[in-house]
């Protein structure tokens, strides 16, 4: 019986353990020549959280599906995030939701 609970409980501990959420910062150049975000790139799940420091003439904005693929502006369809040179706050938070 001890050893059914104790499987039990370890397997409730390592469900936590391999969901937890995780915490990104991408930065931006403060160079207003080019727009560059570092990293370029996170992997990510639903519930970690992402911050934005925009630096420069950059900004952060979420684009439809289509938008993306096509490399384009596109509609915004949910965070905008504006640096301070572009009248913005100079950053932003997202949870990841989907």
């Amino acid at each position: 019986m001890r050893k059914l609970i104790l499987s039990i409980f370890t397997s409730f501990v390592l469900f936590f353990v391999a969901n937890a959420q995780n915490s990104y910062t991408i930065n931006t150049s403060s160079n207003t020549t080019i727009n560059i975000f570092t990293p370029d790139t996170i992997q990510c799940v639903v519930g970690d959280t992402i911050h934005f420091i925009l630096n420069g003439f950059h900004d952060a904005v979420e684009v439809d599906q289509a938008s993306w693929l096509a490399n384009t502006n596109g509609t915004n369809v949910g965070f905008n995030f504006s640096s301070i040179s572009m009248g913005g706050t100079g950053s932003g938070t997202i949870v990841v939701d989907s």
